[in-house]
This record gives C-alpha cells, structure tokens and sequence, in this order.
C-alpha cells in the first residue's frame, strides 16, 4: 500500500483522471508495447499518456453509445484494463439508462458496476493488470465504503488477486479548499491481477 499525494486542480473534464496519476500507473504497471483499455473513457488524457510512454489505449465511451457492461472485445484481448468508473452520488454525467452515474439505489450501482467488471476480467490476458479507481459516498452521517465493497466483490472472483492498492489523494489550500469541500478528496486504485485458471489442471474421473 502507498499513497500518491498530489495538489487538487480543476480539469475540463469532469470526473478525470489527473495524467501524473495515469503515468505513474502506466509505469509502475505497465509496458511498452502492450495493449490497454480505458472502460470508462471520459476525456483523452489515458489515450495521451499512453501514446507517450508506447502504450497503445483503446477507450470505451458512453458518450458514442457504448456500454462498459458489453464490451466489443474478445476475450483476454488487452494487457491491463483501467476501469474508473462514475463515483456513486458524486456526479451525475446524464440521464442515460447505462450511465452509473445515474443510479439511486446504492444496491442497484454495485449490481452494475459488477457486470462492467466481468466484463474487464473477461477481456484481460493471463497475467494482465486490472486496475480499479473508486471513492467512497458519505450522506448524512453514514458512510458507504465502496472502496471496501468493490474489494470484496472481487475477491469472489477466482480469477483475480489482489496485488496492491494506491490511495491517490488530493490537497487544496486556500479558496481551492472551500470549494472543494464536498469534493471526495481520498481516492482507492486497487491493482488486480489476472491469474492462470486453475480449471485445465482438472481432470475428471
């Protein structure tokens, strides 16, 4: 475990990723040469990063009508996969029916956000990185710990281990600091690997 701290600053796009956090993920976990997929493309900046240190990123969009549920892809396509999703009640990207960021129900975003999941893990190679970034939700004094739901949910599956976490932080000072102040400042990148099925060493009697 390890914590990236960096100072808060606006973007264009909301919701995105910052590229110093992006290129310390592309280094740390992957490859030049290898192939990618940003599952919940907002902006460019995954797409940007990655040309620049040889990584090829495919991005998945709501904004073209595609869906992080029912990815266009074969299985065990890509190397590693960053899915950042839309943060439950942080912000509400559209009314769309496949957009999480829509969701009400906390129950109904975990259900949802599972089958993108799946579906990450079903395009990653053996041995390939999945990468999750998420935040928690606080309402009314009850705090619901994503983070932690997310990890459990994972473990279950048997493809993947848990091999790390990043707690990527951001600090405001001054006038940034109240108007960020509902902001979820604290955020989990839990790194994931895709691990050999255990299946083909199985024979039956």
């Amino acid at each position: 475990m390890s914590i990236f701290r960096q100072p808060y600053e606006r973007h264009d796009h909301k919701g995105g990723l910052d590229s110093c956090l992006v290129y310390y993920l592309l280094t740390k976990y992957g490859r030049k040469g290898e192939k990618w997929l940003d599952q919940f493309g907002g902006g460019d900046v995954i797409i940007k990063v990655g040309s620049e240190i040889g990584i090829t990123i495919t991005k998945i969009s709501l904004d073209k009508g595609e869906d992080a549920r029912e990815l266009p892809f074969v299985e065990g396509e890509f190397d590693g996969v960053i899915c950042h999703p839309p943060y439950w009640k942080a912000i509400k990207y559209s009314e769309d029916k496949r957009d999480l960021s829509a969701i009400k129900k906390y129950e109904d975003y975990l259900k949802e956000l599972e089958k993108a999941l799946n579906e990450a893990i079903r395009v990653l190679k053996t041995g390939g990185k999945l990468i999750v970034i998420i935040g928690d939700y606080r309402k009314e004094g009850v705090l619901y710990p994503i983070h932690s739901d997310v990890i459990q949910l994972l473990k279950k599956k048997k493809e993947l281990i848990l091999r790390d976490y990043i707690i990527w932080e951001l600090s405001a000072t001054g006038t940034a600091l109240i108007s960020t102040k509902w902001m979820i400042m604290a955020n989990f990148c839990l790194i994931w690997e895709k691990k050999e099925s255990l299946e083909r060493w199985i024979t039956t009697p």
